[in-house]
């Protein structure tokens, strides 16, 4: 996607839907998720998310944001932070070269239906950057750590890299 745009993903996404609509053009999915459909099963955690630590995490709603369950199950929720500029630091992290967050996917390996549902065992933060795509926990990552008394979205980068 950077390719497409230059070299980066600066403006290249218009707004949430853009969001979602260009990575469904790059990706198999089984159903796209939207604000006409959101309450429809497998769209949202109809019984919650919980973190790491056991509490129920109700920092998302479900109210005009995008998400895909791909061909192999996996929720894909897409949210945007900054777009336009791709400049947001006030997140989580910010890269090498000092840009910033566009966005994040909040990606659920098993679906949003089968449990456990816990940011940090099936649920993870991918962070989608100007330059690239990294998973929470890396960079300057500042939410936190990956035991189980955290919130869990810095999980990722440990599962992945260790």
């Amino acid at each position: 996607m950077k390719n497409e745009n230059g070299g980066d993903l600066k403006g290249y996404f218009a707004d949430e839907t853009g969001l979602i609509n260009k990575f469904s053009e790059k990706l198999s999915y089984i159903k796209k998720c939207d604000s006409s459909n959101f309450s429809d099963v497998g769209c949202w955690y109809s019984n919650g998310l919980k973190q790491l630590n056991g509490v129920d995490y109700t920092g998302f709603n479900s109210a005009g944001q995008s998400a895909l369950i791909l061909n192999n199950g996996t929720y894909l929720r897409f949210i945007g932070t900054d777009l336009a500029t791709c400049n947001n630091h006030n997140f989580y992290v910010t890269e090498p070269d000092g840009g910033g967050l566009c966005g994040y996917l909040l990606v659920d390996v098993n679906g949003a239906v089968k449990p456990p549902n816990t940011i940090g065992k099936d649920a993870f933060i991918v962070y989608i950057l100007k330059g690239n795509t990294a998973p929470g926990g890396t960079l300057d990552d500042r939410a936190g750590s990956c035991t189980s008394s955290s919130l869990g979205w810095s999980c990722a980068a440990e599962y992945l890299y260790e």
